[in-house]
């Protein structure tokens, strides 16, 4: 049995057979997370990496992202700390052929060389953490110099029990915030990308509110029309109404 949390904190057990058949054939059973996949996918084919560059994926849950990279060609790293995340995402990984190295490590202190990476992908992490700023210096160190960090952060709300159901230490952050923040970091920002922000995200977030198992046969329904899905909701979306942000960052010196 695989045990799942849900959006409102609760342990969904899912038998691990039936759920590693599900994803083989349907894909991500989460439709926010395939919104946030997608953007990451179109980032990675606008960039020209070289064949068996090496990517990080930072608080890589169960993989999802790990999995993206490595289909785009890349050779991944993924590093959480929850050990049982860690088990399923090795199992899901192994499900659809896709070499993975996972590591049970804090973003505060990677066992990475400095200089290492090409790519590092933040995703959903943020605004979980104690210390943001300690923790892009970090990623800033095992960075190659030109190296590309691409990361999420949620945008300031008044969904408190949101936040807090989601285990959330910081309830989102201002744009001039995370500026500060990544200047310190001694990051430079190269794009943004807002989204959520129109009624497909919202349907996203309220699908995962309400079911865990509801989520999968949706988001499973759903993927065929996603790109189309996804162009819609960004139309839509705007600076103001947008939920969260998706930057790619600049390792320079």
């Amino acid at each position: 049995m695989y045990n799942f949390i849900d959006g409102m904190g609760n342990t969904v057990s899912v038998p691990s057979f039936p759920m590693l058949f599900a994803i083989k054939l349907f894909g991500i059973p989460h439709l926010g997370t395939r919104f946030r996949q997608r953007i990451l996918k179109n980032i990675l084919a606008s960039f020209h990496f070289e064949k068996n560059a090496l990517a990080l994926d930072i608080g890589c849950g169960y993989g999802f992202n790990s999995i993206a990279l490595s289909q785009a060609g890349l050779q991944v790293f993924a590093i959480d700390t929850s050990t049982k995340r860690l088990a399923i995402a090795k199992n899901i990984a192994k499900t659809l052929k896709q070499k993975i190295i996972f590591k049970n490590t804090s973003v505060y202190r990677m066992s990475f060389p400095s200089n290492y990476f090409d790519i590092c992908v933040f995703f959903e992490v943020i605004e979980h953490l104690q210390d943001p700023e300690k923790a892009l210096l970090e990623i800033f160190r095992v960075l190659k110099p030109k190296g590309l960090l691409i990361m999420s952060y949620p945008l300031p709300a008044n969904n408190y029990t949101l936040h807090k159901a989601l285990g959330h230490l910081h309830s989102g952050f201002p744009d001039t915030v995370f500026a500060r923040i990544i200047k310190n970091a001694r990051f430079t920002q190269k794009t943004t990308i807002s989204y959520a922000g129109g009624p497909l995200g919202k349907l996203a977030v309220n699908i995962y509110f309400s079911s865990a198992q509801f989520s999968v046969v949706l988001s499973a329904l759903l993927s065929p029309f996603l790109d189309t899905l996804l162009q819609i909701d960004r139309k839509v979306s705007s600076q103001s109404n947008a939920t969260d942000r998706i930057v790619i960052l600049k390792k320079t010196y």
